[in-house]
C-alpha cells in the first residue's frame, strides 16, 4: 500500500514515532483507497475509529458515543500504538474491516460498542458496505467505502 507526496513514495503501512507529514494529510494510494494521517491514543488494526478536527483518533466506545455530530469514521490497516502517527482509510474499493458474527454483506452498516461493524446496531455508517459475510464468527473482511465513511450525517 504506497502512495505519493510531492514525489515521495509513501508507505501507508508504516507506523511512525514522530510525525512526517501534517495531520488530516490525505492522499490516494496507488490500490484505489484514501488515507489520511492521524494522531493514535491506540488503535487496532481494521476497527473503527472517529477522526476529529485536530487528526486525533476517538474509539468508538458505544454505539452512540459521537452524539448527534457528524463524524468521519476511519479504519487503520495497521495497528497504531499510542503516541504514534500513522495512516488510515477514509474511502476506498478494497480494505479490511472488523465486522461483528454472522454480519450480512452488502446490507447497511452499524457501529458497535467493540468498534466493529455489525447489521444489527444503532449508529448507521453511511457509506460502507461488505463484500463478504464474516460468518458465524467476528472477523476481518473485505469493505468498500466508495464515499467517506460518516456517522450521523444529515439525511
Amino acid at each position: 500500500m504506497t502512495g505519493t507526496r510531492e514525489g515521495v513514495v509513501v508507505d501507508f503501512t508504516q507506523v511512525d514515532d514522530s510525525k512526517l507529514h501534517p495531520l488530516g494529510t490525505e492522499l490516494n494510494g496507488l490500490d484505489g483507497n484514501t488515507y489520511v494521517y492521524v494522531s493514535s491514543a491506540g488503535a487496532t488494526a481494521y476497527y473503527c475509529y472517529v477522526l476529529g478536527e485536530a487528526g486525533a483518533l476517538t474509539a468508538l466506545a458505544t454505539t452512540t458515543n459521537v452524539g448527534s455530530i457528524p463524524a468521519l469514521i476511519v479504519v487503520p490497516q495497521q495497528t497504531i500504538t499510542s503516541g504514534k502517527y500513522g495512516w488510515c482509510i477514509t474511502k476506498g474499493l478494497d480494505f479490511t474491516i472488523r465486522a461483528a458474527a454472522s454480519c450480512a454483506a452488502d446490507v447497511k452498516l452499524y457501529t458497535t460498542a467493540n468498534g466493529d461493524v455489525d447489521d444489527a446496531a444503532t449508529t448507521l455508517v453511511q457509506g460502507l458496505r461488505l463484500n463478504a459475510s464474516p460468518g458465524g464468527s467476528a472477523g476481518n473482511v473485505s469493505a468498500t467505502a466508495t464515499s467517506y465513511m460518516r456517522v450521523n450525517a444529515q439525511d
